[in-house]
């Protein structure tokens, strides 16, 4: 659900529950993500992950091949996504 857009930048919150295996994404901006409830791992086409738990956040380059490896089946992850425009 996108929250705000302004000055090229995009603001959205993310529900996800019980992922396994997400869709690869690799997007031409910037990211910055928060996990603001539940748990998560992200992958990265290098075959490194990241476990998220609340209060964690990542900023992914533009053009970082990612994806959700995993959000927690028995309670649902909310996360801020913050893309940011390209440059």
């Amino acid at each position: 659900m996108e929250l705000a857009r302004t000055g090229g930048a995009r603001v959205e919150r993310i529900a996800s529950r019980g992922v396994a295996q997400g869709d690869w994404y690799e997007q031409g901006w910037p990211e910055f993500v928060l996990l603001v409830a539940g748990s998560a791992e992200l992958g990265f086409a290098n075959g490194s992950t990241r476990k998220l738990k609340p209060g964690d956040w990542a900023l992914l380059p533009a053009n970082c091949r990612h994806r959700v490896v995993w959000t927690d089946p028995d309670q649902e992850s909310l996360w801020l996504a913050v893309h940011l425009p390209p440059g």
